[in-house]
């Protein structure tokens, strides 16, 4: 007979023996569950273990009938979890018997591992259970015990919560943590931290807590600034705080929070600090000039490094009297020093002009200064400060502006059309020059008088009204052929003008004043109106009116001989107003730069606001002066007239708008442009501004696309309002077509007026004199412009050219 003692299946059975007996040792029952047929198989430690006596192999369900209620569907979810691939088969989960019969109840710890073949079935679950009543009884009365300890933090001299780990919410606060944070402990208990106190998001406490819980070392910070929302005010406060992780049976479950407010203490400290730090460094670090004289002789004993810069006589001037130091001082600002020094009266300068000695060259600079006595502890002056704020760029510019406003009214006084500049809603008269005087029939008492008082025949006629209202809009108004009332000499009479009514604005874009310039036409009119008499009259009288036309004629050519003489006289006003207007433009400009660049720390945000306005003002005013006079020039240059290629001319324009092009990015198509009988200058400026104003019209972030394009059409083609001055039957067609904002079509005659804008300044760039001057380039050629267009669907400018 052979020997089995060693064979494989002895051994297995052996080892087989020996696991179960560990097991039994142990106290740990096996379980196995066949998938399939829904059984479990369990062994005696198993039965135990749920309180049942019954056979080894039970239905799955019997078996999930054993759990307590409260865990079943839990312990269910596992199970079915653990037998899908995904899962990796791993099945851990404690949970509670439903205590059969008089049987106790039990906490039981399942472990298992479930087995599956190649398709992802399961094919075997199995593992062990495990008693761990005592465990949890034990947690649970360390838990009782440490809510006792809890509950005696209640009335603690410190700010104390507790806070798990599960959504960081809070477990317990006591009243003093409640008062810390603003609320009362039952706003906080059972709320996470960040909704409970959502003003602490983004303050990063709730990341330390999890750090505390992750690592479980504590956590202790003071005098950390804290911003919470208490009686409804969000406020900075400073806190010691200390986050200590709670464990039970090993495991980290909460952390304690103590906290304690020093903000008064810290408050106070920093106040002190503040004031200790103030005191230190407000001689050595002021950016302005300080200094400190003692004794009947005023020797300097303290000069900042300010004071030493404006005197510029090094910085060895400690110790030597001031006299000495500055030999070149007006005398008489010694005598403030010495008269402070002698009487303990304090002395306080505004713009006082000083003149200093500074490297061998004279300097003129202007301060407001302050001279204080010092007393010592028995009120008796031992020395004087000085203190001082160099405003010089302030004084020279408002020099600049003085002799601007002066230049300004001799301008005005000398120029060769009725001239005057009303200010304030009253429309005072604050200049006006010779011909206007005249125009009004009055003397030179009307100056400073509101203009319904100097010329009390205006009551109920247009003109007042039409003041008021530029006043009140800031937009120009000209007319021509205008009818007034005066009373000139003492007799009410006729007159006729043609006039602008030019609204004048601030710094801040406030219109303070309205320049009126004028032109008495009243010849011209009453020569005109004499003309159309005489047409009347032809029919009845042909003979009589051949003579009185020729007699007629000549009186308007005389007339039209003043006229051009006055527009000559109106063209060099424009230039000398020009030139000289730019000049105290441009030092206001240098200025206003100068004083940013020197003194722009000191001058704050307002003031840094303030000269960038007079800036941009200046700028807009310079660029204003520049269109008035290229319209002023197109109005009464003699055109040089001959063939010129409109294609030719759009490649120099194209070249000299190619940066503005480029940064727009625009898309320019050009077709075939004819060659006209014209001025190149003029029709040059004509196409700049037409692609110019396309370009600009076009909001910021929409690629500019333009189309311009010609065609030959007869006159009979010609928009029924249109009358142009050329006698030709065919015109050259012009569309500059765009794709920008466009406008309302209500708007087409106002766009061509002088200073008429449909959008503000700050939209959209320029002085409302482009279209006006693209319109009279167009009549001087015999021609005439019209738009078309609709808000959001661009516009076209068509030009007629005589072909």
């Amino acid at each position: 007979m052979a020997d089995l003692t060693n064979s494989p299946e002895s051994t297995f059975e052996a080892e087989n023996r020996r696991l179960t007996f560990a097991l039994a040792a142990a106290g740990v029952g096996t379980w196995d569950l066949d998938i399939a047929n829904q059984r479990v198989w369990w062994d005696d430690r198993c039965k135990q273990l749920y309180g049942v006596e019954r056979e080894y192999v039970v239905p799955y369900q019997d078996v999930l009938s054993y759990i307590h209620p409260d865990d079943r569907a839990r312990v269910d979810q596992a199970v079915q979890r653990a037998i899908q691939p995904a899962s990796g088969g791993a099945y851990d989960i404690e949970f509670r018997t439903a205590g059969a019969g008089k049987k106790p109840l039990r906490w039981l710890h399942c472990r298992g591992q479930a087995y599956f073949d190649p398709q992802g079935q399961p094919i075997r679950f199995a593992g062990t259970a495990q008693d761990i009543t005592e465990r949890i009884l034990a947690e649970q009365r360390t838990a009782s015990a440490q809510q006792q300890i809890l509950h005696s933090f209640a009335e603690s001299p410190v700010g104390i919560a507790l806070i798990d780990r599960h959504e960081l919410r809070f477990q317990m606060a006591n009243a003093l943590y409640g008062r810390l944070v603003g609320r009362e402990p039952d706003q906080l208990v059972g709320k996470p931290l960040l909704e409970a106190l959502p003003e602490l998001k983004g303050q990063g406490f709730d990341d330390l807590l999890r750090q505390v819980l992750a690592s479980g070392t504590p956590f202790a910070a003071s005098e950390v600034a804290v911003d919470l929302i208490r009686q409804g005010q969000l406020e900075t406060i400073y806190v010691d705080f200390n986050y200590q992780p709670r464990r039970e049976a090993g495991t980290i479950v909460g952390v304690l929070v103590v906290a304690t407010d020093v903000t008064s203490q810290v408050r106070s400290r920093r106040v002190i600090e503040q004031k200790e730090s103030q005191l230190r460094s407000l001689v050595d670090s002021a950016p302005f000039p300080i200094g400190v004289y003692v004794g009947p002789y005023l020797t300097i004993q303290l000069a900042n490094s300010a004071l030493i810069a404006i005197w510029g006589k090094g910085s060895d001037v400690i110790g030597r009297p001031y006299a000495e130091v500055l030999p070149e001082l007006n005398p008489a600002i010694i005598a403030q020093l010495l008269g402070v020094y002698a009487t303990g009266q304090p002395v306080y300068q505004r713009g006082q002009r000083i003149d200093l000695l500074v490297d061998g060259q004279w300097q003129s600079m202007y301060f407001d200064y302050s001279f204080t006595p010092l007393r010592d502890d028995d009120n008796q002056v031992y020395g004087v400060m000085s203190t001082a704020f160099d405003v010089t760029p302030a004084i020279q510019v408002r020099q600049a502006l003085q002799r601007s406003e002066q230049r300004f009214r001799a301008l005005v006084e000398e120029a060769p059309v009725a001239t005057c500049l009303f200010t304030g809603p009253t429309m005072q008269i604050e200049v006006a020059n010779r011909p206007m005087i005249a125009v009004w029939g009055k003397d030179e008492s009307v100056l400073g008088k509101a203009l319904v008082d100097a010329v009390p025949e205006l009551k109920g006629q247009p003109f007042l009204a039409i003041l008021d209202e530029v006043f009140r809009t800031g937009q120009p108004y000209s007319s021509r052929n205008a009818r007034a009332e005066l009373e000139v000499d003492g007799v009410l009479g006729t007159y006729y003008f043609d006039f602008v009514y030019k609204p004048l604005v601030d710094s801040t874009g406030v219109v303070y004043g309205i320049m009126d310039m004028a032109i008495d036409v009243t010849e011209q009119v009453l020569a005109h109106q004499a003309i159309e008499a005489s047409e009347s009259r032809y029919r009845l009288l042909a003979a009589e009116l051949d003579q009185r036309v020729t007699e007629r004629t000549q009186e308007l050519l005389h007339a039209n001989q003043d006229l051009s003489r006055s527009n000559e006289n109106l063209l060099q006003f424009a230039y000398i107003a020009s030139h000289d207007l730019q000049e105290p433009l441009r030092k206001i400009q240098s200025f206003s730069t100068l004083l940013e660049e020197r003194f722009g720390a000191n001058l704050g945000e307002d003031g840094r606001d303030l000269l960038e306005r007079m800036r941009s003002a200046g700028s807009r005013m310079s660029q204003l002066i520049k269109d008035l006079l290229v319209f002023s020039r197109i109005s009464t240059r003699q055109q040089a007239f001959g063939l010129v290629s409109l294609s030719d001319i759009m490649k120099a324009v194209l070249t000299t708008l190619e940066l503005l092009i480029d940064e727009r990015d625009a898309q320019v198509a050009i077709g075939d442009l004819p060659v006209i009988n014209g001025d190149e200058s003029q029709l040059s400026q004509l196409l700049q501004n037409l692609l110019t104003n396309a370009l600009k019209f076009t909001r910021p972030d929409q690629r500019p696309v333009i189309t311009v394009t010609a065609c030959r059409c007869e006159r009979s083609a010609l928009p029924v309002q249109l009358r142009p001055n050329s006698p030709v039957n065919q015109f050259w067609q012009l569309d500059v077509t765009d794709q920008g904002i466009g406008f309302e079509q209500k708007y087409t005659d106002r766009i061509f007026q002088v200073f008429q804008r449909l959008h503000g300044k700050q939209q959209y760039a320029g002085t409302g004199v482009g279209l006006a001057i693209c319109q009279r380039v167009v009549e001087n050629h015999g021609g005439c412009i019209v738009a078309r267009s609709e808000p959001g669907q661009g516009a076209t400018f068509t030009v007629y050219l005589p072909a």
